[in-house]
């Protein structure tokens, strides 16, 4: 593979060696970029017309597209981003994991490879990046796929409002989780994945490990904090899906969800004119490691099927939903708000 070169103007980097994953024909890459390692893998013809991006979600890494990203990238170029905190990127303390961040860094990473108009898929966590990179900068997402995505309804299941809890849950994480417990953990589930068969076991082994991580599971914390509360999510893009009703649009979700439900999917589907919806029956919050041939197969008929939609800063302006307001000389800006309400 081709050295990847600077582009012009973008973030100060610098681009390391490519090394040769676990994972037959996927290449891992990293960047230094302003003090900050931002990792990703590529995997597929890299002059292929069409170039998938794939987003993970909460407490994982580009591994979890490990089924997924070898049917895509049969036909087209593929890069599995490893977002702010999580896999082979920087875990640092004391940094910003706002959601507009950590598409900032993803932004990043397209700058150094050339890429605009892509199909963004979105998982979770992942899911409430691609839709800011939507809205920040649409000339980067010429597809959307969204996979039980964060970021389009308030509710969550326990797990996640436990992840957002006071400081003493981070304690409790500090004290009993370490490689040791987690030794034990995998040794149980790995027994427990050869009785049952269940695809999920692996993804959930790589979350324990996770966590078992200092780094990795402060930074978490910090994240989930941020987007997470005792009442559900903190933040939301349902304000502005009509943004997207623009681009070739697939929800994906399965139909026994416990940390998001699928009626946040529902509800979005509805909200986007035209968008596709593909309801997962029997599966949970990880489609696409229950059945990622079918999950491979909506996205690239969604490619097969759609033209991309590159759109500017300007075309998403116009269609935001601006209500104009009368400025009245020498009023303060509290008096000004006010009036507005009144109107």
């Amino acid at each position: 593979m081709s050295e990847v070169e600077q582009p012009r103007s973008g973030p100060r980097a610098e681009v390391e060696q490519p090394r040769s994953g676990s994972r037959a024909g996927v290449v891992q890459r990293s960047a230094i970029v302003n003090g900050l390692r931002l990792a990703w893998c590529e995997a597929g013809p890299e002059d292929a017309d069409e170039t998938i991006v794939l987003l993970h979600g909460l407490l994982e890494s580009t591994e979890t597209w490990e089924h997924v990203l070898p049917l895509l990238a049969e036909e087209h170029r593929v890069i599995g981003v490893d977002l702010l905190g999580h896999g082979l990127t920087s875990k640092p303390l004391q940094a910003d994991y706002s959601i507009p961040a950590l598409a900032t860094h993803v932004r990043d990473v397209l700058a150094l490879l050339d890429v605009e108009g892509a199909t963004v898929v979105g998982h979770s966590l992942g899911g409430g990046v691609a839709l800011q990179m939507t809205y920040l900068w649409p000339e980067l997402v010429g597809r959307l796929v969204l996979v039980s995505s964060g970021g389009l309804g308030r509710s969550t299941g326990p797990l996640l409002k436990l992840l957002a809890a006071p400081l003493p849950v981070g304690i409790f994480l500090d004290l009993t989780v370490s490689p040791r417990t987690m030794g034990w953990v995998r040794r149980g589930m790995e027994r427990f994945g050869r009785r049952f068969d269940d695809p999920k076991i692996t993804d959930w082994l790589r979350t324990a490990e996770a966590l078992a991580d200092a780094p990795s599971r402060r930074a978490v914390l910090r994240l989930a904090r941020g987007v997470l509360g005792p009442k559900g999510q903190r933040v939301g893009a349902t304000d502005r899906l009509h943004l997207a009703g623009n681009l070739p649009v697939a929800i994906v979700w399965g139909d026994e969800d416990p940390l998001l439900p699928i009626g946040h999917g529902r509800r979005a589907h509805a909200m986007i004119p035209g968008s596709r919806f593909e309801v997962f029956e029997g599966s949970g919050h990880w489609p696409h490691i229950d059945h990622p041939q079918r999950l491979a197969d909506i996205i690239r008929d969604l490619v097969a099927t759609t033209e991309p939609k590159v759109q500017r800063v300007g075309d998403v302006i116009r269609d935001l939903d601006i209500v104009p307001t009368v400025v009245r000389p020498g009023w303060s800006s509290v008096d000004q708000a006010v009036a507005d309400q009144v109107e």
